[in-house]
């Protein structure tokens, strides 16, 4: 007999909020405040934050990577 009673339907973790969270990409990318659309429009190479909390530095960075994917014209390697 075992020490570890495991039911016989295991059924897989998920988050509450998993699934209900949808992504508008008009909402990602046109909705920028004053100075992530400074640091958006700045077409520099290296490009150094100094800001606190709560600035926007993930949206920031999603809008970035949005942008340059869907404007992104060279090859790629579909088995990676």
């Amino acid at each position: 007999m075992s020490l570890l009673a495991v039911p016989q339907t295991l059924k897989p973790l998920r988050h509450r909020s998993a699934g209900k969270r949808k992504i508008d990409l008009d909402t990602v990318l046109f909705s920028l405040h004053e100075k992530q659309q400074i640091v958006h429009d700045d077409r520099t190479r290296f490009r150094v934050l100094c800001c606190g909390r709560r600035f926007g530095k993930s949206r920031l960075a999603m809008a970035e990577a949005v942008k340059r994917s869907l404007s992104y014209d060279g090859p790629y390697d579909v088995a990676s």
